[in-house]
């Protein structure tokens, strides 16, 4: 008998946990009809993580049209029964706004009870906030729990800490190895998720809307940010002046990556924050967060960010969704040979330095 068909028998036996293998093994192969047919029997057998993949389901538009209310209510059916992804997702939908009314104080409660439960997503994203606010002492350890709880991208920022602080020392046995180290995940205390800080600008065209903002952005999200973006970044694409269409055309040969809302945790979501505050702009006024990477020789020529209303569906677009009014990015990485950013018109060149913000 295939290890399928033993997943099968005891799927059609009642086995919830194998009900939600079955649910995932159809998951992978992209048939989300009968992953979400077996999620549901596994969650009606009171399988709290199945409510996660159908919440999951639910918000990205899986096999069926997407559906933030229903993808809510799955993740907090899940959070109430105490599974961790089900609070960190709740949490991330709670910080975003995103179906329901922003709730920053309940986002914070819901991401300190999971990264308890050790959930590594949460513990990924509590060491980014504890960098953010210079809890050292929390960060590294959280960074490294992270990493044995299978979250991938901490490894990438475990190092650019040890760069940062130039401590290439293994951590203290105490919060290492010590065999209670679940007992000191347990005991981390609810986070103070307190909006981001307002900085001045240095100016460099008093005559135009140009600001830059040095060091805006922390390099360890910098290096989140990257390591988040980079499974899926594709060739840019530029909008067709005539039919709308999104193109490939010469003028852009980058790479880049829209996020999708549900890809944006609250550490991906405070660093959107924290651009929008230094723009003057509301948070929720926010498109999806982008990213952009460019190679040797690759560039993005002369062009301007708002959206031409006489452009293919652009009219369409501009009553949905509203004219873009400015343009914030921060670099992720520091390039000491080309890469700036040219505003020709004004006479500038903005160098390419981690965490600077325009």
């Amino acid at each position: 008998m295939s290890d399928f068909d033993t997943l099968w028998q005891g799927a059609n036996a009642g086995d919830p946990a194998q009900q939600f293998s079955l649910a995932k093994h159809y998951a992978k192969e992209s048939d989300y009809g009968r992953s979400r047919r077996w999620y549901n029997k596994a969650a009606r057998s009171g399988f709290s993580r199945a409510q996660v993949e159908l919440g999951r389901q639910s918000l990205f538009g899986l096999g069926r049209s997407a559906s933030v209310s229903e993808a809510l209510e799955a993740f907090r059916k899940a959070a109430d029964a105490g599974d961790a992804e089900g609070q960190f997702e709740l949490a991330c939908m709670h910080y975003r706004g995103q179906g329901t009314p922003r709730d920053v104080q309940s986002a914070a409660q819901l991401l300190s009870a999971s990264a308890r439960q050790e959930c590594a997503s949460a513990l990924l994203n509590y060491a980014l906030i504890c960098a953010e606010t210079n809890d050292q002492k929390r960060c590294m350890p959280l960074l490294r729990r992270a990493a044995k709880a299978g979250e991938s991208r901490a490894a990438a920022v475990i190092q650019a800490q040890h760069t940062l602080t130039g401590d290439k020392a293994t951590e203290p046995a105490s919060e290492a190895l010590n065999e209670n180290h679940e007992l000191w995940c347990q005991s981390l205390p609810d986070l103070s998720l307190s909006p981001p800080t307002i900085q001045q600008p240095k100016i460099p065209d008093p005559q135009f809307s140009l600001r830059l903002f040095p060091q805006l952005i922390h390099p360890l999200a910098c290096i989140y940010l990257q390591e988040t973006a980079r499974p899926d970044l594709m060739p840019s694409h530029t909008v067709h002046p005539v039919t709308g269409e999104s193109v490939h055309d010469d003028t852009r040969s980058s790479f880049g990556w829209s996020f999708h809302p549900g890809q944006e945790d609250i550490a991906i979501t405070r660093v959107k924050e924290q651009l929008a505050i230094q723009s003057g702009l509301p948070f929720s006024h926010a498109e999806p967060f982008a990213m952009l990477r460019y190679l040797p020789g690759q560039q993005y020529r002369e062009h301007f960010d708002f959206i031409d209303p006489n452009s293919g569906e652009a009219g369409q677009e501009i009553a949905q969704r509203g004219q873009r009014v400015a343009t914030t990015f921060s670099y992720l990485n520091t390039v000491t040979d080309g890469g700036e950013t040219d505003f020709p018109r004004f006479g500038q060149r903005i160098a390419p330095i981690a965490g600077n913000a325009v």
